[in-house]
This record gives structure tokens, sequence and C-alpha cells, in this order.
């Protein structure tokens, strides 16, 4: 476990590789890390709760275990070097409200795997540069056999493939 805060604003820190049996990373572990360009995410973690990576203004690429069940509130919001993602395998992932929210370089929504997310409010909501993908991550997630209960404002000012309202 990385515990809360733990490297919140942490400049000087460019890369990190965590352990191989990592299982957590708790809020704000590296918030504001503006420095923060690379991080490979073990294969272990399970969750990421709220704003782990927010507003960490260099970081340009993550790739997500597909054993991770919670990515929380705000994950990576405000990270706006990203500007793609891999294909994502989220089928164990529960909750993601606002995890990628506010990532402007964003172009493009990458495909999604998707079964048992019942909240992903926000998830993608100031991403204004998105192109391409939303639709087809948003039929993805209304499309799971219980579609989240909570799916507001998912592409909220999300760019020209977006679902009004969605």
């Amino acid at each position: 476990v990385i515990g809360k805060q733990a490297f919140d604003s942490c400049n000087s820190l460019k890369q990190i590789e965590l352990s191989s049996n990592l299982t957590k990373i708790c809020s704000g572990a590296f918030k504001s890390c503006t420095n923060l360009m690379e991080i490979s995410l073990p294969d272990s973690l399970e969750i990421l709760e709220g704003e782990a990576f927010m507003n960490c203004r260099s970081l340009s690429a993550i790739e997500i275990p597909e054993g991770v069940t919670e990515i929380r509130g705000n994950t990576f919001e405000g990270c706006s070097s990203l500007t793609t993602l891999p294909p994502l395998n989220l089928s164990k992932v529960v909750y993601m409200e606002f995890a990628f929210g506010t990532c402007s370089a964003l172009t493009a929504l990458p495909t999604i795997t998707v079964s048992v997310v019942n909240d992903c409010y926000g998830a993608f909501n100031n991403c204004n540069r998105v192109a391409s993908g939303a639709l087809n991550m948003y039929n993805a997630f209304i499309s799971q056999a219980t579609p989240p209960s909570n799916y507001s404002g998912t592409f909220l000012n999300c760019g020209s493939d977006t679902v009004t309202g969605a």
C-alpha cells in the first residue's frame, strides 16, 4: 500500500517503479507531482483511490492493470499531458467517477471492456479535445448486464463525438 498523500506535490519525482506486489494506492498519493512523467502500475494493483495522480501534468502515458476494481474519484483528473490511453480492460471496475476528468490533451477515447461499472459519473468530463471514441465507450457502459446507476456527465464537454447529457 502506498499511503495517503505519500508523495503529494513531490515535484522532483519524474518516474517511479512500484513494487510488484502493490495492491492499493491511497488517496492523493502522487497528487500534484507535476514533473512525474512515467509510472508503471503493477499487475497486482486492485485499488486506485481518489486523486491518486490528480494534476500530474507531465504524466503522458498510463496503463491500467486488468485486476483493478476501483478507480475512485478524480484519480487521473487534470493529467493534461495524457494524449492517448491504451485499450482499457476495466471488466472488474465498479467505480470510476471523474477518473479522467479534465485530461485536456486526450484526443480519442480507447476501446473499453466493462461489465460491472456502477458509477462513471463525470469519468471523462471536460476532455474537450476528444474527437472519437466517446460514443463507443458510452455504448459499452449502457450495454452491461446492469447499466451504471450513475453515468450523468460522463462525457460532459468532451469534444465532438459525445452524447448530449450522457
